[in-house]
């Protein structure tokens, strides 16, 4: 990922001084994992202090040996994960190299966050929003998380929840975010072989995830270049 981000010609930030954000995530032990992130500055004199975020998870299951994040039901097998997440990781990247060709119309700040530890509580996107924003939250003003979109997808707006503790469990990682109070949406899925083995690609349905990428870029698009409003931002949602 961090190669793929490279080759975007999305910037490292500089508080990281690269494109890692190393933690440590504790899940059956303790654990080093780390999110990859990289950003498009924002062009407006007024609006580039603000940020969008594009967020997708690259963990999976990997073996289930009984560590890492495992679910208990197949023993020792691969659990390859293409819809969960390789689409979504997929998806980002797409929009990463798209929104990059037009990167001197951006008027808004596009971050691109691929989280870790998402199989094990969000533990990546807890990192970033409780311990190391890259940018100041209050700066950002939408979050669309990408997460299983190989079959099809659906548009997800998360509200903001009574409990909103570092240690609440979630479903996907927009709704850390939406805890801090942050505009966020998670465009999701079906996966008709969820946590097993036989997630792979020949299950993926890609004239379908290539809509989804579409709407996401849509999405994304209307968020960075929305007015100063900021009712205006997510204007472009169903």
């Amino acid at each position: 990922m961090e190669t793929k981000f490279r080759q975007a010609g999305l910037l490292p930030p500089e508080k990281l001084g690269g494109y890692l954000q190393p933690y440590e995530h504790d899940w059956h032990g303790k654990t080093d994992a780390a999110n990859v992130v990289g950003f498009l500055p924002g062009t407006d004199p007024v609006l580039r202090g603000e940020v969008v975020i594009v967020s997708a998870h690259h963990d999976h299951l990997g073996r289930n040996t009984g560590s890492g994040c495992p679910d208990g039901r197949h023993g020792d097998r691969i659990h390859p994960g293409a819809n969960d997440n390789a689409s979504g990781s997929a998806a980002m990247l797409e929009l990463a190299f798209a929104l990059s060709s037009r990167a001197n119309e951006l008027k808004r700040t596009v971050l691109f966050l691929s989280v870790d530890g998402e199989e094990c509580g969000c533990t990546g996107a807890k990192h970033y929003v409780y311990e190391d924003p890259v940018f100041a939250l209050e700066d950002t003003v939408y979050v669309l998380n990408i997460d299983q979109i190989g079959e099809d997808a659906w548009l997800e707006k998360h509200r903001k929840p009574r409990r909103v503790d570092h240690g609440a469990d979630c479903e996907v990682d927009g709704e850390v975010f939406a805890r801090r109070g942050i505009k966020a949406a998670t465009l999701v899925g079906h996966n008709s072989h969820y946590h097993s083995p036989e997630d792979t690609v020949g299950h993926m349905d890609f004239p379908e995830a290539m809509k989804v990428v579409d709407r996401a870029l849509e999405l994304v698009w209307n968020a960075a270049q929305a007015p100063s409003d900021q009712a205006a931002v997510t204007r472009g949602e169903p």
